[in-house]
């Protein structure tokens, strides 16, 4: 038998109070494919939502976004790093 929905949400928001973060996952490499581009700028925002970046940090929002290419797109971003 099905618990009633109030039951459920009284048993997650239980520990409504704990203000340790949720653990935010990396986002996927990016090999340069263009329907994945909208999706892996998604993921890097969420991330940097996650880590506290949103606002601030972007030298290191763009060293962490260049880190994360492969294939053609590190080949397309290679000169600028190098520079």
């Amino acid at each position: 038998m099905l618990e009633p929905i109030h039951h459920i949400i009284a048993a997650l928001t239980r520990g409504a109070g704990n203000t340790r973060k949720p653990k935010i996952k990396e986002p996927w490499r990016f090999y340069c494919e263009r329907d994945q581009l909208r999706g892996s700028l998604a993921q890097r925002a969420v991330y940097f939502k996650g880590v506290g970046w949103e606002f601030e940090y972007n030298n290191d929002k763009i060293v962490y976004a260049l880190s994360l290419l492969r294939g053609d797109a590190l080949k397309w971003a290679t000169p600028c790093i190098e520079r």
